[in-house]
């Protein structure tokens, strides 16, 4: 492989702006905006394959409070058995999305085992933005870093 499909979309954490709490049991990431632009609407941000613990999702969650909505983003990986996501760097987009261990980590995070837990997480992230932030209204964004990459088809 000369490059990973992904190059650039992690990046450095230190400029985050929200803060860590936890959210069905599971860590999550809530960012607030500012008094001054705070709408009553809130974002619930779903993470990439590659989870919680890089800082992409995380800076998606800040765009959205620096542009007025308050924004949570749950672990939905957490406590699964194989993998807390995906693992990638800056430089390095991980493992092949292929062969055994992606074979078994994608039939863990697709069973019911998986779905009952993401369920309660995204249900508690909703009750955060309403009852800790005001919220009134309540949408949700997911996305995926790896331009073109269709899993469980290989990126590269």
């Amino acid at each position: 492989m000369e490059k990973p499909c992904c190059i650039g979309v992690v990046r450095d954490a230190k400029d985050l702006q929200g803060i860590d709490c936890a959210c069905g049991g599971a860590p999550a990431y809530l960012a607030t905006p500012g008094d001054s632009i705070a709408r009553k609407i809130g974002v619930l941000v779903l993470h990439d394959i590659w989870g919680f613990n890089i800082p992409n999702a995380k800076y998606i969650a800040d765009h959205f409070a620096s542009n007025g909505f308050h924004a949570v983003l749950p672990n939905l990986y957490h406590g699964i058995l194989t993998l807390d996501g995906w693992s990638g760097t800056e430089f390095n987009d991980g493992e092949p999305l292929e062969g055994t261990r992606w074979d078994t980590w994608w039939t863990e995070i697709t069973s019911d085992a998986y779905w009952n837990p993401f369920h309660e997480r995204v249900a508690a992230a909703a009750r955060l933005l309403r009852d800790e932030c005001g919220c009134t209204a309540l949408c949700a964004i997911g996305f995926c870093n790896c331009a073109g990459c269709k899993p469980p088809t290989p990126c590269h």
